[in-house]
């Protein structure tokens, strides 16, 4: 996703229980690019938003 003033990375997997290591993805985008953006995001099926890493949480469909 872009905003006027940041590219926030979001990958989607198709899991109820998200975990870390399913933030892999968006962690190395956020590490390469690192003036670029500060946070991501996982959407997945969660009911409640949940943070993986410091840097990306995983959000519902419903919370894009």
């Amino acid at each position: 996703m872009e905003t006027p003033d940041e590219v926030i990375p979001v990958e989607v997997k198709f899991t109820a229980n998200p975990r870390p290591a399913d933030a892999r993805g968006v962690e190395l985008f956020l590490s390469a690019h690192p003036g670029l953006s500060s946070r991501g995001y996982v959407v997945c099926r969660v009911s409640q938003p949940e943070q993986l890493t410091e840097r990306v949480a995983a959000i519902g469909w419903a919370d894009l």
